[in-house]
């Protein structure tokens, strides 16, 4: 572990290409949007402001947010479903992107209806 600063550009140099070999740039945008998908949506859906949606008009009725999946990226040919690669999807010009799926309750005074 490195525990003293590194003063001459040349040393600095030197670390680049170590650090890179331990965490290459494109692993930390993968990390990220796999955060995202993972962690994040989950929370901004699930979070106290947003889970439950009321009624303007009838305040005993109310919907709610249980449960959020973000589905794999797919398109379908002649009734197949393919799952590309991001790589593929730059190469064909598609959009690298998957349904969001959200179980919704709806309730009045509480109750499931």
């Amino acid at each position: 572990m490195l525990r003293t600063p590194v003063k001459d550009i040349k040393d600095k140099d030197a670390l680049i290409p170590a650090f890179l070999s331990l965490k290459p740039l494109v692993k930390q945008h993968l990390d990220s949007f796999n955060h995202f998908l993972n962690v994040d949506i989950h929370n901004i859906i699930m979070s106290k402001h947003n889970r439950r949606i009321e009624s303007d008009i009838d305040p005993n009725f109310y919907l709610q947010y249980n449960r959020i999946k973000v589905n794999k990226p797919s398109y379908k040919i002649d009734h197949e479903v393919i799952y590309p690669s991001p790589h593929e999807c730059r190469v064909r010009d598609l959009t690298y992107s998957g349904d969001i799926q959200v179980d919704i309750e709806y309730k009045y005074n509480g109750q499931v209806i």
